[in-house]
C-alpha cells in the first residue's frame, strides 16, 4: 500500500511540473514554459499606459525568456499609448494589441517572425487607427503579413539594414505612409506589401529577388521610381503586376545592373513618357511596358538579346523607337497599336519579326532586312500610312490563309520592291494590295508562293523576269486590272488559277516550253486570241473558262490531257470562239475540248490527228 503511495504521489508531482504556471512579474501576468515565457492576459491591464514587454523575466531561482505574446492579450486596452516588444519574442497572437484606441507608438524588435495565420482582421494591432510612429530596431530581419495593416497615421518607416523580408499585405492600406528605405540586402517582398499606401518616390534595391504581386498597387501618389532588381521575378498578368492602377508615375529609371525588366513591370504606367533601357538588360519581359499610353520615346541600348512579346503594345503615343543591333527577333505584338510610331529601323541582322509585332503602326515606308527569315502573321498588319515597302527576306516563311499575310489590311501600299536577293516570294505576301499599280519580279526570284498577289486589283503591270521557275498557284488571282503580263521562257509550268479573274488580261504569251497550264489558271480573262503551244501536255479543267471576248484559238498540244465532263472543258462557258485552228503536229483531240463553242462555222482535222476524244464538238 505504501509502494503505491509513493507512486502516486511521484505522477502527481511530475504532472504538476508539466502543467504550465501563470505568474504575475511587474506589471505583467506569463505563463511559463520550461525556461520559456508567454504574456497573457489580464483584466488590470485595462489601465496600463505602458506595455513596455521585457526580453527576460526572473521567477524563483530561475530567468525566463519571453518569447510569446497570447491572442488578444492586450485587446481594448483603451489607455495604452506606447508598446514595446522584444527581439526574444517569435510569436505575437491575434489582435494581440487590438482596438487599443489610443495607442500612439510601436518599439518593433523581434527578428524573424514567421506568423502566417494573421488575415487583416486578426493582425496585432487590428483597429489601431491613432497608431503615428512605428519604429523597427536595427536587429529586424522580418515582418510578418498584415502587421500594419490600415494603420492609416504612420507618416514614415525607417526599416532596418537588415532587412531581409516583408510578407503580404504588412503595410497595406497605410495611407498616409509618404516614405519608406528598402535596404541593400532587402530580397523579398509579398504581394500588396505596400498598396494603397501614399508614397512619392521608390528606390527598390538591386538585392531584391521577388517583388510580390501589386506590391505597390493603387498608390496615387507615386510619381518616381529607381528599379534595381537585377532579374526580378515574373507576373502572371497584368493586373497582379506591382504598379498595377498607380498610373500616376512620370519617371522610371532602371539600374546600370539590371539584365531582366520583368513582365508587366509598367503596365499602364500612362505618365511615363520616356524610357531608356540601359546596356546591362538582356531580356525584357511579356508585355513590360504594355498600354504606357503616355510613352513618346524609346531607347533601347546594345546588349538587349530578347524581347518576349508584347513589350510596347498600345503604347499609343510612342513615336521613336531605337532598336540596338544586339537584337536579332522582334518578338509577337512587340510593338501592336503603337498608332502614332512613323518609323522604325529593321537593321540588317535581325533574323525573326513576330506576330503582329507592328499592327496598326504608322509607318509610311518600310524596310524588311534580308537576313529576317521569319516574318511573322500580320506582322504589318492594318498600317493605313504605309505607301512604300522594300522587302529583301531571300526566302521568308509561308503562310496559310489571306488573313495570315503579314500586310493584311496595308491596303494603302502603292509601292513594293523586291530586293535583288529575293528566291521567295511568300504565300499572300501582298495580298489586297489594292494601291500597287506595277510589279517586277527580279531574276533573282525562283518561285512566288499561293496567291502572293491575290487581289491586288490596282496592279495594271507585271514583269516575270528569267529564273522564275514556279508558281503556286492563285498568284495574281483577282487582279481585276492587270492588263500587261511577262512570262518568262524559264516558266514551265502555269499553276491553278494563277491569272484566274483577271478581267482585263486581254493578251498572254504562252511561248514553247510551257508544259502545264493549271486549273483554272485564264478564267474570265480578256483575251481575244491564244496560242497554246505544242509543249503543253497538261491544260487543266477549266483553263480557259469563261472568256467571252475570246474570237481565235491555235491549239497545238499533240495528244493532250483527259477531261471527264462537259462542265471541266479548258474552254467551258468560253462560247464566242469563232476560229479553232488545229495544230499541224496534234495526234489526239481531247474529250469535250470544243463544247459547246456555238461560234465555230468550221473546223479542219488535220492528217495528224489519229483520234478524237468524247464530245470533242
Amino acid at each position: 500500500m505504501k509502494r503505491i503511495f509513493a507512486i502516486l504521489t511521484i505522477v502527481l508531482m511530475c504532472t504538476a511540473m508539466m502543467v504550465a504556471e501563470t505568474v504575475k512579474v511587474g506589471n505583467f501576468y506569463y505563463e511559463l514554459s520550461g525556461t520559456n515565457a508567454k504574456v497573457v492576459m489580464d483584466a488590470s491591464y485595462s489601465t496600463l499606459t505602458q506595455a513596455f514587454i521585457p526580453s527576460t523575466i526572473p521567477y524563483g531561482t530561475h530567468e525566463y525568456t519571453v518569447t510569446e505574446i497570447a491572442n488578444e492579450a492586450f485587446s481594448s486596452c483603451e489607455e495604452l499609448l506606447a508598446v514595446s516588444i522584444p527581439s526574444t519574442v517569435t510569436y505575437v497572437g491575434n489582435k494581440a494589441f487590438a482596438n487599443c484606441i489610443w495607442l500612439d507608438s510601436v518599439a518593433w524588435h523581434p527578428v524573424r517572425m514567421y506568423n502566417t495565420s494573421y488575415a487583416y482582421n486578426t493582425c496585432p494591432f487590428y483597429n489601431d487607427k491613432k497608431i503615428r510612429k512605428f519604429t523597427f530596431s536595427s536587429t529586424v530581419q522580418r515582418i510578418p503579413a498584415y502587421l500594419c495593416y490600415g494603420l492609416e497615421n504612420i507618416a514614415e518607416i525607417d526599416f532596418p539594414a537588415g532587412l531581409q523580408f516583408i510578407a503580404y499585405s504588412a503595410f497595406q492600406g497605410c495611407t498616409k505612409l509618404a516614405s519608406i528605405n528598402l535596404p541593400e540586402g532587402f530580397t523579398e517582398m509579398g504581394n500588396e506589401a505596400f498598396a494603397q499606401c501614399a508614397l512619392a518616390e521608390l528606390t527598390v534595391p538591386s538585392t531584391a529577388t521577388k517583388i510580390g504581386e501589386k506590391a505597390f498597387s493603387s498608390i496615387a501618389s507615386l510619381k518616381t521610381v529607381y528599379w534595381n532588381p537585377t532579374t526580378g521575378n515574373t507576373y502572371g498578368g497584368y493586373d497582379v503586376c506591382p504598379f498595377y492602377n498607380s498610373t500616376g508615375i512620370t519617371k522610371f529609371v532602371f539600374g546600370s545592373n539590371v539584365t531582366k525588366i520583368p513582365a508587366y513591370l509598367c503596365y499602364n504606367l500612362s505618365g511615363i513618357t520616356e524610357i531608356t533601357i540601359p546596356s546591362s538588360v538582356q531580356s525584357i519581359g511579356l508585355g513590360a511596358f504594355y498600354q504606357c499610353s503616355g510613352l513618346t520615346k524609346v531607347v533601347l541600348n546594345e546588349g538587349l538579346t530578347r524581347t518576349d512579346g508584347s513589350s510596347f503594345k498600345s503604347c499609343s503615343n510612342l513615336q521613336s523607337v531605337t532598336i540596338p543591333n544586339s537584337l536579332k527577333e522582334i518578338e509577337n505584338y512587340t510593338f501592336q497599336y503603337c498608332s502614332k510610331l512613323t518609323s522604325i529601323n529593321l537593321f540588317e541582322g535581325i533574323t525573326r519579326i513576330g506576330e503582329a509585332a507592328f499592327e496598326s503602326c504608322a509607318f509610311t515606308e518600310l524596310t524588311v532586312p534580308k537576313t529576317a527569315t521569319s516574318v511573322g502573321d500580320n506582322a504589318f498588319k492594318s498600317i493605313a500610312s504605309l505607301k512604300t515597302v522594300y522587302w529583301n527576306p531571300t526566302t521568308g516563311r509561308t503562310y496559310g490563309s489571306t488573313v495570315q499575310s503579314p500586310f493584311y489590311n496595308s491596303t494603302g501600299v502603292t509601292k513594293f520592291v523586291l530586293g535583288n536577293d529575293v528566291k521567295h516570294i511568300p504565300a499572300y505576301l501582298c495580298y489586297d494590295m489594292s494601291g500597287l499599280t506595277e510589279i517586277t519580279i527580279p531574276s533573282s526570284v525562283q518561285s512566288i508562293g499561293l496567291g502572293a498577289f491575290y487581289q491586288c486589283s490596282g496592279l495594271t503591270k507585271v514583269v516575270l523576269n528569267e529564273g522564275l521557275t514556279r508558281t503556286d498557284g492563285s498568284s495574281f488571282k483577282s487582279c481585276s486590272n492587270l492588263q500587261s503580263v511577262t512570262i518568262p521562257n524559264s516558266l514551265k509550268e502555269i499553276e491553278n488559277y494563277t491569272f484566274q479573274y483577271c478581267s482585263k488580261l486581254t493578251s498572254i504569251n504562252l511561248f514553247e516550253g510551257i508544259t502545264r497550264i493549271g486549273e483554272a489558271a485564264f478564267e474570265s480573262c480578256a483575251f481575244t486570241e491564244l496560242t497554246v503551244p505544242k509543249t503543253a501536255t497538261s491544260v487543266g479543267d477549266n483553263a480557259f473558262k469563261s472568256i467571252a471576248s475570246l474570237k481565235t484559238v491555235y491549239w497545238n498540244p499533240t495528244t493532250g490531257r483527259t477531261y471527264g465532263s462537259t462542265v471541266q472543258s479548258p474552254f467551258y462557258n468560253s462560247t464566242g470562239v469563232t476560229k479553232f485552228v488545229l495544230g499541224n503536229d496534234v495526234k489526239h483531240i481531247p474529250a469535250y475540248l470544243c463544247y459547246d463553242m456555238s461560234g465555230l462555222t468550221e473546223i479542219t482535222i488535220p492528217a495528224s490527228v489519229q483520234s478524237i476524244g468524247l464530245g470533242a464538238f
